[in-house]
C-alpha cells in the first residue's frame, strides 16, 4: 500500500515540528537597547496575552448527549463539540467538509456540489440509497427529510453555525427514530450580546460565487438576529450546477430571570442539477468532468420552517422546555434519459410537511446524599408526503399519485446518578409508536378515497445504561449499553410498486467503551464499539422474484449485520503558535446472516475499513495563519455490489490547505482574508461508485474534483462597549 507510505513520514514531521516548537519557546529573547530601562514602579509591565484556545476546550459542555447540559467528561459516549472559533480556524467551506475530519463519521458526495453530500456514522453509509441512521438537528429541529430521511446539506450553511455537537452511537433512548448511529446537533448563531454585523464573500473555481450577511444584538430583554446568503456554482462536472438562496430570522425575549422564549423562521430555495455517473470507458473517452451522456436531472426545491422554544424555571432545579416546530418542502424535477431504445422521462412533484415538537422536564435535585439529574419528556412527530409522477418510455406512459403519512409518539426518561464525586451511573428508557397511512392512485388502480391504515405497531423499547468514571481530572472513562432502532422511511416502505410496507423496524444492541481527556494543551477521544443490528434495511439488487425467478431489486431486511470499530481523535497544542491534530477510524460492517440473497460474510459497501485525517494550524506573526488537513480513505466495495462482482474502489489521499490573515481594524472592525486550495496534489480519485440497479451492467463512477481554489473575506462590525 504505497499510497499510505506517507504516514510514518507525517508522524516524523509532527515530531520534528513539536521539538522545534519546544526549542524555540525555550530560547531567551534578548531585549533591545531601548527596552533595558526599567519601567517606573507605578507602571507595571502589562500582562502577556493569553494563548489561543485549542480546537477542543477544557470544560466544554455537551447538550445533545443527555438533552440537557453536561460536562463532556461526564457524558458516557464519544462526543465532540466544535465551537465557532474552531470553525473559523478550520478553513472548511461547508458543514460536511468539517465533519469529514471527525473520527467515526464517513462523508461522501455523489454530485459534486453541496447537495450531493451524505454523512453517516459507524458503518451505515452503504451507498444504496437507504435512509439515514444519523439524526441531524438544527436548534433542536429535525432536518432529516420526511420521505427519504436524508439531510439536504445544501440548506445547512456554515456561516450561520455557532456550534456543532457530534454524539456517536445509538441515541434512540433520547431521540427515537433515525438516531441508531448517533446524533449531530447544529446550533445557529443568535443575537445575544452586543450588536454586531458580519459580512462574508467568497469566490473560486467552477464559477463559484457566494456570500452571507449576519446581523444580531440585544437590547434590554429582547435580542434578535437576521441571516441571508446566496451561493452559486457550476460544479466540478458538467450539469452539476447549484444556485441557492436562504433567509433566516429569530427573536428572543427574556421577561424574567426564570423564563425565556424564542421564535425562528426561515425560507430556502435552490435550483440544482445532477450529472449522473460515468463508466470506465466514458471516463477515458469524455473526461472526468463530463456528465453522463444523454442524461439530465434538473430539480427545484423550496423549503420554509417556523420553530419556537420556551424555557421556564418552575422551581429550584426544575426546568420545563417546550420546542414546537413546523416545516414544509417542495421538490419538483425530472430524470431525463435520452439513450436510444432504452431512454425514459420521469417527472415528479413532491410536497412534504412535518410538524411536532417536544416537551421535557429537567430535574437537578439531590437524591439523599447523591446528586441526581433527570430528564423526562415526550416527542410528537407528524410527517406527510404527497407525490405525483409521470413516467414515459417506449413501453408507454404511467402516472402515479401517492399520499403517505405517519404519526410518531415517543416518551423517554434519562437519569444520571452521581454515586461518588467520580462515579456516575446513567440509565434511560424510551417507548415509541408509529401509525402509517397510505392513499394511492396509479394507471392500474383506482384511488382510495379513505386513508388505509397500513401499519400500526410500536417500536421495540429503547433502554440504555452506562457507567462513567472520572478517575483523574481532566480524564474520564466509560462503558455503556444501548438499544437503537430505525423505522423504514416512506421511500423504503413504498418501494417501486407503491404497496410493499412489509419492512420490519431495524434494531440494534450496542456495547461501547472509551476514554476522554480534555487538558489545557492535549485533548483525546478513544472509543471501541460493537453493534449487533437485526433487520438492517438494505437495498438488495440481487433479490429474485419468488414465482418467476427474475431479478426484482428492492429494500429488504438483512437478518443480522455486525458493526464494530475503533474511533480515535487527538489534538495537541504543541505551543502557542502550533496545533496538531489527527483521527483514525476503523469501521467493520459485515453481514452475518441473510436468508434472502445469501450475503453472509460480505462486507457492507462504500464505507472503508480504514480511514483517517491529520492536520496542523500554524499561527504566524502579524495575524497570519497557515493550515493543512490530509484525508486518507482506504478501499471500498462499490455500492449495490455487496457480492463484490466489481473491483474495489482505490484508496485515496488528499490535502486541503488554508492561508488566512485576521486582524482588528480600529476598535470596531475585525477583518479576515482567506485563500484555500483543496486537493492540493490534484489527486484523481472516485469518492463514490455504484453497480447497476436493475440487471447486469457496468459500474457507474462519480469522479471527485481535482485541485481547486477559493478566496474570500469577512468583515465584522462590533458595537463599542
Amino acid at each position: 500500500m504505497r499510497r499510505f507510505a506517507f504516514v510514518p513520514r507525517a508522524l516524523a514531521m509532527f515530531a520534528v515540528a513539536s521539538g522545534l516548537c519546544s526549542l524555540v519557546s525555550s530560547l531567551p529573547v534578548p531585549a533591545r537597547a531601548e527596552e533595558r530601562v526599567d519601567p517606573p514602579a507605578e507602571q507595571p509591565a502589562p500582562a502577556p496575552e493569553p494563548p489561543p484556545a485549542p480546537v477542543r476546550r477544557v470544560g466544554e459542555v455537551s447538550v445533545t448527549a443527555s438533552r440537557s447540559e453536561r460536562d463532556v467528561l461526564a457524558v458516557p459516549g464519544n462526543v465532540t463539540v466544535i465551537d465557532r472559533a474552531a470553525i473559523d480556524a478550520s478553513g472548511a467551506r461547508d458543514v460536511p467538509e468539517l465533519l469529514r475530519r471527525e473520527s467515526g463519521l464517513y462523508v461522501t458526495n455523489d454530485v459534486g456540489n453541496a447537495e450531493g453530500y451524505r454523512v453517516e456514522a459507524r458503518g451505515f453509509n452503504n451507498g444504496g440509497g437507504n435512509g439515514s441512521s444519523l439524526l441531524v438537528l438544527v436548534d433542536g429541529r429535525r432536518v432529516n427529510e420526511s420521505d427519504s430521511s436524508f439531510v439536504d446539506w445544501s440548506l445547512v450553511h456554515l456561516d450561520r453555525v455557532e456550534r456543532i455537537e457530534i454524539v456517536r452511537g445509538p441515541a434512540s433512548t433520547l431521540y427515537g427514530d433515525n438516531a441508531i448511529a448517533g446524533v449531530i446537533e447544529i446550533t445557529t448563531r443568535d443575537g445575544q450580546g452586543a450588536p454586531r454585523v458580519t459580512l462574508t464573500s467568497r469566490g473560486g473555481s467552477y464559477d463559484t460565487l457566494g456570500g452571507s450577511l449576519f446581523a444580531g444584538g440585544s437590547r434590554g430583554i429582547w435580542s434578535g438576529a437576521f441571516y441571508v446568503d446566496g451561493n452559486t456554482t457550476a460544479g466540478y462536472r458538467d450539469q452539476s450546477d447549484l444556485d441557492a438562496h436562504t433567509f433566516h430570522g429569530r427573536v428572543r425575549v427574556t421577561p424574567t430571570e426564570s423564563a425565556s422564549f424564542e421564535l425562528q423562521s426561515g425560507y430556502s430555495s435552490d435550483d440544482r442539477e445532477r450529472p449522473g455517473t460515468l463508466t470506465k470507458d466514458e471516463l477515458r473517452e469524455l473526461g472526468r468532468d463530463e456528465a453522463e451522456p444523454f442524461w439530465r436531472a434538473p430539480v427545484s426545491s423550496h423549503e420554509r420552517f417556523v420553530q419556537g422554544r420556551g424555557d421556564v424555571l418552575l422551581a429550584e432545579g426544575v426546568t420545563l422546555v417546550l420546542a414546537p416546530y413546523w416545516r414544509s418542502r417542495r421538490d419538483a424535477g425530472a430524470f431525463l434519459d435520452a439513450t436510444p431504445f432504452t431512454g425514459f422521462d420521469f417527472r415528479f412533484d413532491t410536497d412534504s410537511q412535518s410538524w411536532g415538537g417536544s416537551a421535557q422536564l429537567e430535574i437537578d435535585r439531590a437524591l439523599g446524599p447523591f446528586r441526581n439529574r433527570a430528564v423526562l419528556g415526550a416527542d410528537l412527530l407528524r410527517e406527510t408526503a404527497d407525490r405525483n409522477s409521470v413516467s414515459a418510455s417506449d413501453f408507454g406512459t404511467f402516472t402515479g399519485e401517492t399520499e403517505v403519512a405517519r404519526t410518531v409518539h415517543g416518551f423517554f426518561v434519562q437519569n444520571d446518578l452521581s454515586l461518588t464525586d467520580a462515579l456516575i451511573l446513567s440509565a434511560g428508557f424510551r417507548y415509541d409508536r408509529a401509525d402509517y397511512e397510505l392513499r394511492r392512485r396509479s394507471a392500474f388502480e383506482g384511488f382510495a378515497q379513505e386513508p388505509e391504515d397500513v401499519d400500526d405497531s410500536p417500536a421495540p423499547p429503547s433502554p440504555r445504561a452506562s457507567l462513567t468514571w472520572r478517575f483523574r481530572e481532566p480524564t474520564s472513562a466509560y462503558v455503556s449499553y444501548a438499544r437503537g432502532f430505525r423505522m423504514p422511511n416512506f421511500d423504503e416502505s413504498l418501494g417501486f410498486t407503491g404497496d410493499l410496507f412489509d419492512l420490519r423496524i431495524q434494531t440494534s444492541n450496542a456495547y461501547e467503551a472509551g476514554v476522554k481527556h480534555r487538558g489545557g494543551r492535549l485533548s483525546v477521544n478513544l472509543a471501541l464499539y460493537w453493534m449487533e443490528v437485526e433487520d438492517e434495511i438494505f437495498f438488495d439488487p440481487y433479490v429474485r422474484d419468488f414465482d418467476f425467478g427474475f431479478l426484482s431489486p428492492q429494500n429488504v431486511n438483512l437478518d443480522e449485520v455486525r458493526h464494530r470499530g475503533v474511533e480515535a481523535w487527538a489534538s495537541w497544542r504543541a505551543c502557542d503558535w502550533l496545533e496538531l491534530w489527527g483521527s483514525y477510524t476503523l469501521d467493520d460492517a459485515q453481514v452475518r446472516r441473510d436468508s434472502i440473497s445469501d450475503l453472509a460474510g460480505k462486507r457492507m459497501p462504500i464505507t472503508p475499513l480504514h480511514r483517517g485525517t491529520a492536520g496542523f494550524l500554524l499561527r504566524l506573526p502579524l495575524g497570519f495563519e497557515a493550515g493543512a488537513n490530509a484525508n486518507v480513505v482506504g478501499e471500498r466495495t462499490v455500492a449495490n455490489d455487496v457480492a463484490a462482482f466489481s473491483d474495489d474502489l482505490n484508496p485515496y489521499f488528499t490535502i486541503d490547505t488554508t492561508l488566512a490573515w485576521r486582524r482588528p481594524v480600529g476598535d470596531l472592525f475585525d477583518v479576515a482574508l482567506l485563500f484555500r486550495v483543496r486537493n492540493l496534489t490534484d489527486e484523481e480519485y472516485v469518492e463514490y461508485a455504484s453497480g447497476p440497479t436493475f440487471g447486469p451492467g457496468p459500474t457507474g463512477f462519480n469522479p471527485a474534483p481535482g485541485r481547486h481554489y477559493e478566496a474570500g473575506f469577512t468583515v465584522t462590525w462590533k458595537a463599542s462597549p
